[in-house]
């Protein structure tokens, strides 16, 4: 399904773009819609993952209020390390969404030169 959810912006784009653009425009237009639509992807589902951690990390610091001492310094010190869990997973998720990108550029480049 999400297959089909990446390909349908970049055929839409195929479609509109076909009528007045060159065949290796519109081939590179593609690739680098296809690329766009992955990095989206990877994006969101990076940011549903650290959504998730930092809800854990909120219920274990919830939790840790309702104890005392040693174990809520303990719950508490969990829950800061799964927010920072939660920072790593976005900065690597739009990492890889940002080289996603720019290999689609470089594709869609390199079809380009080859006119």
């Amino acid at each position: 399904m999400k297959k089909i959810l990446v390909a349908l912006p970049a055929l839409a784009l195929i479609s509109l773009s076909a009528c007045s653009k060159s065949p290796t425009e519109t081939k590179a237009d593609a690739i680098e819609a296809g690329a766009e639509a992955n990095a989206d992807m990877i994006e969101s589902n990076g940011e549903n993952m650290a959504d998730k951690t930092e809800d854990k990390a909120s219920n274990m610091s919830d939790a840790a209020d309702s104890t005392n001492g040693a174990m809520e310094n303990s719950m508490d010190a969990k829950a800061d390390m799964m927010d920072n869990k939660a920072d790593a997973i976005r900065d690597s998720s739009q990492n890889k969404a940002d080289a996603v990108r720019a290999a689609g550029d470089a594709k869609a480049d390199a079809v380009r030169d080859k006119k």
